[in-house]
């Protein structure tokens, strides 16, 4: 069997998602697409994990169908669209690939596998231990969860492959889930070296956001959700201005808002930086590209985080990064010799790494240049699609002999 028939199930998928599993899905299906592999994606009517939206429910995106379904009920950002249920039974395909663990459409896509005796694919993208600790959850939702684990175990124990962006996702899967280390295949994410290998030229997001020449851009992109450490940050640049008198610097937060845009204004305001910070919303894949090559430092302050994109795509543009600790990527960053990592919420050591990178070009540039060398050589999408039609192509063997 060469050309395969792969159902992609997902809870949201947009041509303008900037969401890391859509960024995932939409890699794989443009690589493996090119190679002859024909996908249908199924998602719900959603434009992020939690906002709901009014999209056609067929259409097709860079030449591949996609199908939306309406939500009947939503627990926190867990959407019940059973309609799903009937196009999955009825619809021609030989793999089915389920994204993120906490979600209705990936218990969906198990039930159909074990029904249609098709085989599942599974790919978590962070969301295994997305609750642990549940600080900023009711009881209530706390119970739920723990609920939905005993589903969940249902579900990737009808897995054939359960793939982890990382080793610590690998070890989420063994721990929380008791899933055969077998079963396992630790896949990273990546980026497109077609878009890096030629930089736009210096200035041009400059001068769109009218940010003067000789202001230093400290970059942050991804949604402007309350999850992501974006008030660390602003707090953070908020010392540098105010305490270390850092008064060239400017910060850009870009991404489209999903439900924190407002307090984040409100925020920059209340500690006297409202001036300096620069709103973007949602970027195009170029406008973004420029952002980067304009930027001095990317930081990404989410506190904990297996499925990161953005400071990789950062890394290829030749930029120095800045992570909190609790994310994969930190320790890979700090070793590499591209990036520091932060405890999270420490706002002081955080403008301290803000300025030291800031007012040491040198650095910055040295930084920039060995992520950019290890991201490039290591980490395109090209060879990371591969990884998934070899999964693909295995399991679909098992599959018609099993």
């Amino acid at each position: 069997m060469t050309n395969l028939k792969i159902a992609i199930v997902a809870p949201v998928y947009t041509a303008k998602s900037t969401w890391g599993p859509v960024t995932v899905i939409r890699n794989i299906v443009k690589f493996l697409k090119n190679k002859g592999h024909n996908f249908i994606i199924y998602a719900a009517n959603a434009v992020s994990p939690n906002r709901l939206a009014t999209l056609p429910s067929k259409e097709y995106i860079d030449g591949v169908l996609v199908k939306r379904y309406k939500t009947l009920l939503s627990i926190a950002s867990y959407r019940f669209t059973p309609s799903m249920f009937k196009d999955l039974m009825r619809d021609n395909f030989d793999v089915v690939h389920a994204h993120c663990a906490r979600s209705f459409q990936l218990n969906l896509a198990a039930l159909v596998s074990k029904l249609r005796n098709k085989p599942l694919i599974v790919s978590a993208h962070g969301t295994l231990a997305s609750y642990v600790g549940g600080a900023n959850l009711s009881r209530a939702l706390r119970c739920l969860h723990r609920v939905h684990n005993f589903a969940l175990k249902l579900t990737l124990d009808q897995a054939q492959v359960c793939t982890a962006l990382s080793e610590l996702e690998a070890r989420q899967f063994l721990q929380i889930f008791k899933a055969p280390k077998d079963k396992i295949v630790v896949i990273p994410n990546g980026v497109d070296p077609s878009l890096y290998l030629k930089l736009p030229p210096e200035g041009i997001f400059r001068d769109k956001y009218g940010i003067k020449d000789d202001r230093k851009i400290i970059l942050y992109i991804g949604r402007i959700n309350k999850v992501k450490g974006i008030d660390f940050l602003i707090r953070a640049f908020s010392y540098l201005i105010n305490e270390m008198k850092c008064d060239k610097a400017v910060l850009v937060i870009a991404g489209p808002d999903d439900g924190y845009l407002h307090e984040a204004k409100s925020l920059s305001h209340s500690l006297g930086v409202g001036e300096k910070v620069v709103f973007t919303g949602f970027l195009t894949e170029y406008d973004k590209i420029c952002a980067y090559v304009d930027s001095t430092v990317v930081v990404h302050p989410e506190s904990f985080n297996v499925t990161l994109i953005a400071p990789l795509e950062a890394a290829a543009s030749g930029k120095p990064i800045i992570l909190s600790s609790g994310n994969y990527l930190s320790k890979i960053a700090e070793r590499a010799g591209f990036g520091f990592s932060v405890p999270y919420g420490d706002i002081e050591v955080m403008a301290k790494l803000l300025q030291k990178i800031l007012s040491e070009q040198n650095l910055a540039k040295s930084m920039g240049a060995k992520g950019r060398e290890f991201v490039l050589g290591n980490l395109s999408w090209s060879a990371i699609a591969e990884k998934y039609e070899e999964i693909y192509l295995t399991a679909a063997r098992i599959g018609m002999h099993g």
